[in-house]
């Protein structure tokens, strides 16, 4: 084990732990090394590698190499394939209060810390691993970490809140900071007038009482939001079918945290930081934030005062910019914390953990998330940016490698009209976490957010996070014309195997506009189905292929390309797909029993084209004893069932 990494000082030290099949080590470095040059290394015996770069203060993105040469920035992870083809990982980690910063320069790996963290005799802040199997590995070693550290927990162990079930609406893109009461209800008309209510709400960035990019009061902007927000929150409830309404705010109160001079001044100590530029080309004189040791009370103050308005959740934004508030005084992995656990604790005292991370790509906000369940995983959706879609599902699914370990990784917003409308919707249909969109009042794809949901307003969410497929790890599916593949499955209660789904998309982007890709598939790209054979349902042609697992099937993406296959085991000759007008139709299947030698009976959520593939003939379906006509075209079978509530099927088979 002690080949992964080398060219680290021989004071370094080392203790190991393993399971079968997988090996790490902690490394302990110590003051003198981390106050010189940082320790540095090399991957041991690295034929490529994929990290993920903390690009801005706040955001990762995924990048891509070979052999053990590492590129200026700072990582989160580092994974790599050895040459004899198992894999090594390096994480850097947080010890008590002091960071540990995995970064690149001049080819070589290093590890150092922040300015302003104090520094014992010697800091464990890096741990490093191998094993055949790359996500088996990094799930060791982070559950391994969480064992370690203890200051978070794993996503598993964690309650999912109840508002990522629903589909829902965000204000920003709609209106970005000049958004009203008004403009709101005008929106919610405007779902309704097409018949869809979004099932919870995010107030987002321009409700609240500011100067100078500063918090100044608890209360709302006072031209924009005059009678505060209840009466808003109680209409969008009583009227529009709102059933969750949340509100954003940045992790400090507002950008630039509170304002030294406003009605909160005198209510919380204050910690004032001057001009501290961070890759933006205009950055704010100053800064000011509420002192740590008042971290909590703040917290709690506030989240009081919003669920007293009838607030049911929070987006809390900006959280990797806290390094840029801090002071010697007030050093920054203590003071992160200390604002992480206070916000934590409120958002379960005040909205049972209805809540939402945003801008919180830093490693010591991650390895401080005890209850928080659901974070955003990328960049923002940029309505106006051609080039950003393509990136912005590539490193959702990239970054989910990662994140989905801590927390449900959100794939943000998008609008439904926009030109790649579609192109977001499938790829959030089968993310796994929350669906809510950004349309403007009067811009909607009605249809497109059918494809999402049931009648009911719940999205078809997977129990599982969308990965990359284990074959393209170490490809840039931005940069090189290739298939970006992702992969998630549906469990049917009572039915012998998972049903899988493969999104393939065109995540590769060119100036010059010739920028189709080509590729091929097969069922066996969706790991853990026992069965050898298959029915592939392809979502947009709705052609069925019936193949074994390692059938390959070629596919042309043009841009912006996307096609979402139901992958489903053949089980007694029969092969289950769900409500095939939906994105992630089989997650619509609740349960399926045999009830007979012949006969199958499948419960949905609710009702529509419920479709199938079989091997076998099929004789009849009865829906509440009544026989309903069977529509078939090449291998898919199909039957229409009304729609509003969950259903009851029973088919016959030969």
């Amino acid at each position: 084990m002690t080949e992964i990494i080398f060219g680290l000082p021989a004071q370094c030290t080392f203790s190991a732990v393993s399971a079968p099949g997988l090996d790490g080590r902690w490394v302990g470095i110590p003051r003198d090394v981390l106050q010189s040059a940082g320790a540095k290394f090399k991957l041991s015996h690295a034929a490529r590698w994929m990290a993920l770069e903390r690009y801005l203060p706040w955001w990762s993105r995924p990048v891509f190499g070979r052999g053990d040469t590492a590129p200026a920035g700072e990582f989160f992870m580092v994974l790599w394939e050895r040459e004899e083809g198992a894999y090594g990982l390096a994480l850097p980690l947080v010890d008590v209060n002091v960071r540990g910063i995995l970064e690149g320069e001049n080819g070589e790996w290093s590890v150092s810390v922040p300015k302003g963290d104090p520094l014992g005799d010697r800091a464990t802040l890096l741990f490093v691993a191998t094993g055949s199997d790359p996500l088996e590995l990094i799930q060791w070693a982070i559950g391994k970490i969480s064992e370690r550290l203890g200051t978070f927990q794993l996503r598993t162990k964690k309650s999912v809140p109840q508002w990522v079930d629903y589909l829902g609406w965000c204000t920003w893109d709609a209106f970005y900071k000049e958004v009203t009461a008004e403009k709101v209800l005008a929106g919610l008309a405007s779902f309704k007038s097409g018949g869809f209510s979004p099932r919870f709400l995010i107030l987002d960035d321009g409700w609240q009482d500011v100067k100078d990019e500063q918090l100044w009061s608890l209360g709302t902007h006072p031209e924009r939001f005059p009678q505060g927000l209840k009466p808003l929150v109680v209409k969008a409830k009583a009227e529009y079918g709102v059933k969750l309404f949340g509100v954003w705010h940045a992790f400090q109160g507002y950008w630039n945290g509170v304002h030294p001079e406003g009605e909160l001044a005198g209510r919380y100590r204050l910690v004032l930081t001057e001009n501290l530029a961070y890759n933006m080309p205009d950055p704010p004189k100053k800064r000011c934030l509420v002192h740590p040791d008042d971290a909590g009370r703040f917290y709690d103050d506030y989240y009081r005062v919003l669920r007293a308005e009838g607030v049911d959740m929070v987006k809390v934004d900006n959280q990797g910019s806290l390094d840029h508030f801090c002071t010697d005084g007030v050093p920054p992995t203590s003071t992160m914390r200390a604002y992480q656990y206070a916000m934590q604790e409120a958002a379960l005292a005040h909205f049972h953990g209805e809540s939402l991370h945003c801008m919180s790509h830093t490693t010591d906000a991650v390895y401080h998330s005890r209850s928080a369940c659901v974070w955003r995983s990328s960049q923002d959706f940029f309505p106006a940016d051609p080039k950003s879609h393509a990136a912005h599902v590539f490193d959702n699914a990239f970054n989910s490698i990662w994140a989905q370990n801590f927390a449900l990784p959100d794939w943000d917003m998008f609008q439904t009209a926009h030109s790649a409308g579609a192109f977001h919707a499938a790829a959030r249909a089968i993310s796994g976490g929350p669906i809510y969109v950004s349309d403007k009042p009067g811009s909607h794809d009605f249809g497109l957010l059918a494809k999402l949901v049931v009648s009911d307003g719940r999205i078809l969410r997977s129990n599982q996070t969308a990965l990359p497929t284990r074959d393209t790890y170490f490809e840039d599916g931005r940069t090189v014309p290739r298939l970006t593949k992702i992969t998630n499955f549906n469990t049917v209660q009572g039915w012998p195997s998972p049903i899988g789904v493969l999104g393939l998309f065109n995540c590769y982007y060119s100036e010059t506009g010739a920028d189709a890709v080509n590729g091929d598939y097969c069922a066996g790209n969706v790991p853990g189905l026992p069965a050898p054979r298959f029915a592939l349902y392809h979502h947009t042609s709705n052609q069925v292929e019936i193949a074994d697992r390692d059938v390959r099937f070629p596919i042309r993406l043009e841009r912006l390309g996307y096609e979402l296959i139901t992958v489903s085991p053949m089980e007694e000759g029969v092969a289950l797909f769900g409500l095939i007008d939906k994105f992630n139709g089989s997650r619509a299947l609740e349960s399926a029993h045999w009830i007979s030698a012949n006969e199958l009976e499948l419960v949905l959520l609710d009702g529509g084209r419920v479709g199938w593939a079989g091997e076998r003939g099929i004789l009849r379906a009865t829906f509440n004893a009544a026989s309903l006509e069977i529509s078939s075209q090449g291998n898919l079978s199909w039957v229409l069932l009304p729609e509003g509530a969950r259903v009851m099927l029973v088919l016959a088979f030969e």
